[in-house]
């Protein structure tokens, strides 16, 4: 079985949280919340020196990654009543 490569990953700073993003040509993902900036510029270094390239993620790409996980986590069988939408959205 062959190992898997990293295609792309990144990582970002979002007010005081900081993470990375590593995708896998396998498909799976690995996200990395470093508790400060230095342990952050540690793990890009290493990535450096593994040979690996670090890509910085917009405030979209971060946003769009948190509405997929809210979407995937979503009841689909629950049914919400028209009127209770429309008075959501009329406020």
């Amino acid at each position: 079985m062959r190992e898997p490569t990293l295609e792309h990953s990144g990582a970002a700073r979002s007010g005081n949280n900081l993470f990375g993003f590593i995708s896998l040509v396998t498909m799976e993902s690995l996200v990395i919340t470093p508790d400060n900036s230095e342990d952050l510029s540690m793990l890009k270094r290493l990535l450096d020196k593994l040979h690996f390239p670090v890509r910085v993620l917009t405030d979209e790409e971060k946003e769009d990654i948190g509405l997929g996980i809210l979407m995937m986590e979503a009841d689909r069988n629950e049914r919400v009543p028209r009127e209770e939408i429309m008075a959501k959205l009329t406020r």
